[in-house]
């Protein structure tokens, strides 16, 4: 698992985990676990339980990708908070920080639509999990045991970095899904250099709150 502190963000938001799993075996099971806390009370025991960005792995390309959806999800968080700084000018555009981040992982504008091409799917095999929280609780360990309880499948050791080293791969598999994502992103079939397809999605990401 990889954890970050963004210190200039609020203590109560500032830190993201990001753990990376392959061969998942039970991504039904998760996503009705996912879709029935969802119609629970906030801080229900259930919904706590899944208190995660569930993100297919094949449709994100870096690990700098991923952190700049994470970053402009704490940006628009703070944003839309009573208090803080440009506080007035936006907030989340979804209902909570770990959905803001699947969004922002998406191009388009449509909330549904992100959850349903970059979210976890009864197909996914591998997935990656964030976890936005507090620097100083909980502790990194119990995030990743609360991880590894919830997912059936292996903990990638190397972190983020197998992102930007796997082969091209359909849906479901461990590769990136790059048939998808060039229909995604419409990126001109011409691009057939795997450097350049991924600074396009990278970029797309980076740029999603200017150009929206």
């Amino acid at each position: 698992m990889e954890t970050y502190t963004f210190p200039h963000f609020h203590p109560e938001s500032n830190t993201v985990h990001l753990a990376l799993f392959h061969s998942v075996s039970n991504a039904q099971p998760l996503l009705s676990q996912i879709i029935n806390a969802a119609s629970l009370p906030t801080g229900h025991p259930d919904q706590i339980k899944v208190d995660f960005a569930f993100i297919d792995a094949g449709m994100v390309v870096s690990r700098e990708q991923v952190l700049n959806a994470v970053l402009q999800s704490m940006v628009w968080k703070e944003r839309g908070e009573e208090g803080a700084i440009g506080a007035g000018s936006g907030g989340l555009k979804t209902k909570t920080i770990h959905s803001e981040v699947i969004w922002n992982l998406f191009p388009g504008r449509n909330i549904s639509s992100s959850l349903r091409e970059v979210g976890l799917s009864p197909k996914t095999t591998s997935l990656l999990l964030v976890h936005i929280c507090s620097s100083s609780n909980p502790q990194p360990s119990e995030i990743l045991s609360r991880m590894t309880n919830l997912v059936q499948g292996t903990l990638d050791v190397s972190g983020l970095s197998s992102l930007e080293h796997r082969a091209d791969a359909g849906e479901g598999s461990a590769g990136t899904n790059w048939k998808e994502l060039t229909k995604l992103y419409k990126i001109d079939e011409s691009v057939d250099n795997e450097e350049r397809r991924r600074a396009v999605v990278e970029s797309a990401t980076a740029i999603k709150n200017v150009a929206g």
